[in-house]
């Protein structure tokens, strides 16, 4: 387990690692903060921990199970940030085994994070203290945006959705009712893409009434700072 810089974990447990969706799922696969991490330090990760595979690929750490239950102090807990959990190349198995050790430990809050959220109903009804969420950068089709959505609500249990790195608007048609949170956050590193005000504007009118709390992100909040500086967190 490492402490982690994302604002609202306090840990991430990388029980996976890696990820292969397709670029077409993905819309920011070549700038995705966890593979230029991987390609910078992945020789140096792996001597230490081998918790990687060549090029990326995803990997079940299974050596790493069992480490949420070794915390006595209650934490939110980020699970396989640097992977994706339930793209392709991964085994149902190891989310039912994760899952377990997520009943197990009911002191901590642990959030999931796909691109694949139609994967989550398979494993329905999700841990109380299990937030199974999915990303939405706006700049996917409406079609695919609702598709998401759709899945999202799905899942039997907390629902959240990561709008982030923000790349375009939500569609106005989308319904976001059954969200329960939602992350707003800006595109960072080389080149990063300035999202345009409006698209928060429009989505403050039309959509944040259906959503029951938001953590809007200190990236966001430097590129608009008049923003509210609302960080809630469940």
């Amino acid at each position: 387990m490492h402490k982690t810089n994302i604002e609202y974990g306090d840990v991430h447990w990388p029980v996976w690692t890696g990820c292969d969706q397709p670029a077409s799922v993905c819309l920011t696969q070549d700038k995705c903060w966890a593979r230029r991490l991987h390609n910078r330090f992945h020789k140096k990760w792996d001597r230490w921990e081998g918790l990687y595979k060549p090029n990326f690929a995803p990997r079940f750490n299974e050596h790493l199970l069992n480490e949420p239950l070794h915390l006595r102090k209650p934490a939110h807990i980020l699970v396989g940030f640097t992977g994706d959990g339930f793209g392709p190349g991964t085994f149902g198995l190891d989310v039912e085994r994760v899952q377990e050790v997520v009943r197990e430990s009911p002191q901590h809050t642990y959030y999931f994070l796909t691109k694949s959220p139609d994967k989550y109903r398979l494993y329905n009804p999700w841990p109380e203290n299990a937030w199974p969420g999915a990303t939405l950068t706006g700049g996917e089709p409406v079609e695919r945006q609702a598709e998401i959505i759709f899945d999202l609500r799905a899942v039997e249990g907390n629902r959240w959705l990561s709008w982030e790195p923000i790349l375009g608007p939500i569609h106005k048609d989308i319904c976001m009712q059954g969200i329960d949170w939602l992350v707003m956050g800006a595109q960072s590193g080389p080149g990063a893409m300035i999202p345009l005000r409006e698209w928060i504007d429009n989505f403050w009118v039309l959509k944040r009434p259906q959503v029951s709390e938001i953590w809007i992100k200190n990236n966001l909040l430097k590129v608009f700072p008049d923003l509210p500086r609302i960080q809630e967190r469940p």
